[in-house]
């Protein structure tokens, strides 16, 4: 049965191991009965707009988390980093942006008005809608009564459940659906009747770094766009911050990184790898190497960027809570394939992500 908190005049069930903010309100509405999605949205203060599972820069998002954490009687900090992506986002975003957030929900108000754009985010081809685990659904039921939205599987670029190996179910690649908005309040359940992919023994390397960086950077402290730049300069020896002179030296580190994750792993992730030749658009293909570390931080670079590089180079999720590498023992750019989703299927580990909470 659903533990619920009332406060302030709000009924809110309590969120559960690893859920998602906005499905804390589809729970709630579930339990609301004869009202409206609408209607339980804005008896929550949740401004208009899509509810993405991916999105942290939304007003949507950023006016749920000061009024779930006063409904939950939890502190904003502890709401976002249990029960969003925003640990994860910290890689790209910068300091400043962070802090002023953290402040302005610890005062109860909407920071929507400090968010800052993305840029391009039309040249990612990962899978943005909600997306869930058949085994892990099957499991909440029995544990907790009720199927969910985890916030592991809305991680962007991740394919397969860490701790099942199963396909995660989100845009079907049959029929082509897609939940890419929650705003109707729905918990996990199929949607079309196409036959599930098979699973595998064992989750992808790929995956199962994705999980468990979510979960260190969940306690990490001091994680930022900045500490993330200066460690993958320091690793792909760049010197840093990057000038124009050293373009070429970027596209020298961008050739082995591709000949290492190869491209069509890397054409999962980003439009641009999907045409033939080096041109996108009718211009010379970005080099993921200098956008992600010579752009300005008065924009964020989407997430992926910084995770192909980070993964590529074989980084730990210590060393990037961390915000360090010793490049004395390794942490250099080396031939071998790195197991992204397309390069790496038939690779396995027995190693799991660890507790999902």
């Amino acid at each position: 049965m659903a533990v619920m908190r009332r406060t302030g005049g709000h009924l809110l069930v309590q969120p559960l191991p690893d859920e998602h903010l906005f499905s804390v309100i589809a729970r709630h509405h579930l339990v609301s009965a004869g009202r409206t999605a609408v209607d339980t949205l804005n008896r929550l203060d949740i401004e208009p707009g899509p509810l993405r599972s991916q999105n942290v820069f939304n007003a949507a998002f950023h006016s749920a988390v000061p009024s779930l954490a006063a409904g939950l009687g939890m502190s904003p900090g502890e709401l976002v980093r249990r029960h969003s992506l925003l640990p994860l986002y910290r890689i790209a975003l910068p300091a400043n942006v962070l802090s002023t957030w953290e402040k302005r929900w610890e005062i109860g108000d909407d920071a929507s008005d400090d968010a800052i754009a993305t840029l391009n985010p039309n040249v990612l081809c990962h899978d943005a809608s909600w997306r869930y685990c058949p085994r892990c659904a099957e499991e909440d039921v029995l544990r907790h009564g009720v199927e969910y939205w985890h916030v592991l599987h809305q991680i962007p670029g991740l394919e397969r459940c860490p701790l099942h190996a199963v396909p995660l179910r989100g845009r079907c690649p049959s029929c082509g659906f897609s939940q890419l908005k929650l705003n109707d309040l729905t918990l996990p359940r199929p949607r079309c009747g196409c036959e599930p992919e098979r699973s595998l023994s064992s989750a992808l390397p790929w995956d199962e770094w994705l999980g468990a960086l979510l979960f260190r950077l969940r306690d990490a402290e001091g994680v930022s766009v900045e500490a993330i730049v200066k460690m993958l300069s320091e690793v792909l020896d760049l010197p840093h911050p990057l000038k124009v002179r050293d373009r070429p030296a970027t596209a020298e580190r961008l050739k082995r990184i591709e000949a290492r994750t190869g491209e069509a792993s890397l054409a999962r992730i980003f439009h641009f790898y999907r045409t033939e030749g080096a041109t996108f658009r009718g211009r010379a293909r970005p080099n993921i190497v200098w956008t992600s570390l010579a752009e300005s931080f008065g924009a964020a670079r989407h997430p992926l960027y910084f995770l192909v590089l980070l993964w590529s180079l074989r980084l730990t999720p210590d060393q990037v809570a961390a915000g360090s590498a010793d490049v004395s023992e390794g942490a250099t750019l080396p031939a071998a394939s790195a197991g992204l989703p397309a390069a790496a299927a038939s690779e396995t580990s027995s190693r799991r992500s660890g507790d999902r909470q």
